[in-house]
């Protein structure tokens, strides 16, 4: 009953139109927040044409933080309902004599158009260093105001909001005047640091050539950034390139082909097969990264990085893989059943294999996707064969979301679907030619041999942790126990990792189906075209400073610094923070011995 490709995650099918969360199928919160922001960046390809809306430009402010405040207040009519309700005559007059106060103007409309161009005019002839907006709520106006604000380059704490609607319904006389007065006396006692901003560079490394990777690179040109796509092979495509087929019928080699056509052909994307990611340097917008190409090193500037370095198949030494050819991985079974070289009748597929345990060789962990695997090759086994004899041995059945109706096909198909005990798992016998399963049948406790003619391992998936790790060091990324890279939330913000300007897409983050990977690439590409579209930078609006009278090149607020926006100037003999990744958090405050170390907002 769901619109979306398999291949085509929030894709309608209607030019415009996008789906995401329980509409497009059901899922949970990570996975709804992720189609959640691959809608957007779908969307926002669409529109990439349009001119965005844009205002002049306006006053670049000074450093005000050592100024006496000279405070604007702009009153809002409402179209005649605020100025109908109180005497604005009078409520101006009071107001102009509140301390600070530079001037008090009234508009008409404050949410129309000629109202926020009205108020722009004011504040660019009067030049106030802070000013308040009395009109309607906060939520209503703030955004639109602040928009234009940052568009003309003023610093964010400059504007102020009194709800003066709230208070003229309230139909007392003081209300107004308290109410503004209120905002006037906050804008007056808060600091702000000078507004800072930087150029940032739009350009995009994405590293892995796996179907994520392109994706997120064709995503990425599409969003108008350039893009360095670096694969270690000699080919595009990654796992998907040796898959066959999907449970929903799709075929993800074709897929991976059709991708990597289009990135060799995109004059937006460089890309670099063979290559290896060397060194690493820089934060985002402005990253310096070092790769070998060929026989040559190439020194790549970028303003952000994706991680799609994906995984590969566990291939445990267990129950004769690789020594019996009668034991194999659905992986394995996929190709030959897809190649028409299947030829087993009675087949015994055993889940969770070297997965979900401590021992040796084995994965600590649920693929998730191992489940479905073997969901689709039952039912390709038994359409290929329908005498056929399918027994799936399992620990817990994980076909979640619409794959519970895969499930259910195949047991009206005539699966075998058997239980079992991790404590009392099923015991394999497996010679040269032959392989023996036993197990015990949960319904009557007894014990069942079966001799079938192919024994089908579902094992997990496993990244290169090595890899990983050697990756995530290099751009001040985390990788989890498993070698999978960590993300900053494991809720609202899975595609990105901890690091500002460091994103991740696909299975290097966790095993997924291609559908999910695809999505998170979106999401990636649409999460950071969102922070370098503008090709600028702009520092948060709350920031530490250091006084260098007073600092002593200690280093302790680098150690203390969560962020790695400090590090010490020995020319200028002071610390000094990196406004864009200052996130004001007052380690440094709290640790600085001499009081070098404030905050400003």
């Amino acid at each position: 009953g769901f619109a979306c490709g398999e291949f085509t995650p929030c894709e309608s099918g209607v030019e415009g139109l996008f789906l995401c969360g329980n509409l497009a199928g059901a899922k949970d919160i990570p996975e709804s927040a992720i189609e959640g922001a691959h809608a957007a960046g779908l969307a926002a390809s669409l529109m990439a044409s349009g001119a965005a809306e844009s205002f002049p430009e306006g006053p670049t402010p000074a450093d005000w933080r050592e100024e006496e405040p000279k405070i604007g207040v702009l009153l809002c009519e409402c179209d005649g309902y605020n100025s109908s309700r109180a005497d604005f005559n009078a409520l101006k007059e009071k107001i102009a004599s509140l301390a600070g106060v530079s001037f008090v103007e009234t508009i008409a409309h404050a949410c129309s158009r000629a109202g926020m161009s009205e108020a722009r005019g004011v504040f660019a002839g009067k030049e106030p260093n802070r000013l308040i907006l009395a009109s309607c709520s906060e939520r209503i106006v703030a955004d639109m105001y602040n928009h234009m604000f940052k568009s003309m380059g003023v610093h964010e704490e400059v504007l102020g909001f009194a709800d003066l609607r709230a208070a003229v319904m309230a139909n007392t006389d003081d209300t107004p005047l308290s109410t503004v007065a209120a905002a006037v006396k906050s804008s007056a006692l808060k600091g702000f640091a000078v507004q800072v901003s930087e150029v940032a560079d739009k350009s995009v490394l994405v590293i892995g050539g796996g179907i994520s990777g392109m994706s997120a690179a064709l995503r990425l040109s599409s969003l108008g950034h350039p893009v360095h796509l670096v694969e270690k092979e000699k080919a595009l495509g990654g796992l998907a390139a040796s898959s066959r087929y999907t449970l929903g019928g799709g075929e993800p080699a074709k897929l991976a082909a059709e991708l990597a056509a289009k990135v060799e052909s995109n004059p937006a994307i460089t890309l670099y097969l063979g290559a290896r990611v060397l060194q690493a340097k820089g934060r985002v917008g402005a990253f310096k990264t070092a790769i070998n190409a060929g026989e040559s090193a190439v020194e790549i500037s970028h303003g952000a990085v994706v991680l799609a370095t994906g995984a590969r198949e566990n291939l445990p030494k267990i129950h004769g893989l690789g020594e019996n050819g009668r034991v194999i991985t659905q992986k394995q079974a996929e190709a030959l059943l897809a190649e028409g070289k299947f030829d087993g009748k009675k087949v015994v597929m055993l889940q969770c294999a070297a997965s979900r345990s401590q021992d040796a060789g084995s994965l600590p962990y649920c693929s998730r996707v191992c489940c479905t695997h073997a969901l689709k090759n039952s039912l390709k086994i038994l359409e290929s064969a329908p005498d056929a004899e399918v027994t799936v041995l399992y620990r817990d059945l994980r076909a979640y979301g619409d794959y519970e109706l895969a499930y259910l096909k195949a047991r009206k198909a005539g699966v075998l679907f058997t239980a079992f005990d991790p404590e009392n798992a099923p015991s394999v016998k497996a010679g040269s030619e032959s392989v023996e399963v036993s197990f015990s049948e949960p319904s009557f406790g007894a014990a069942v041999y079966l001799s079938p003619d192919y024994l089908i391992l579902s094992v997990g998936m496993a990244p290169d942790a090595e890899e990983a790790l050697r990756l995530a060091s290099l751009y001040g990324a985390e990788v989890d126990d498993n070698g999978f890279y960590r993300e900053k939330n494991k809720k609202p913000a899975t595609a990105d990792l901890s690091v500002p300007g460091v994103y991740v897409a696909g299975t290097g983050h966790a095993p997924k189906h291609i559908g999910e990977a695809l999505s998170q690439a979106g999401a990636a590409a649409a999460r950071l075209s969102a922070l370098l579209s503008s090709g600028v930078l702009r520092a948060p609006k709350n920031l530490s400073a250091v006084d260098k009278r007073l600092c002593s090149r200690c280093g302790l607020c680098v150690e203390a610094c969560p962020y790695g926006a400090r590090e010490i100037d020995e020319a200028g003999k002071a610390a000094v923070v990196d406004p864009i990744l200052c996130k004001a958090c007052g380690a440094c405050v709290t640790v600085c011995p001499n009081k070098a170390a404030s905050q400003y907002g």
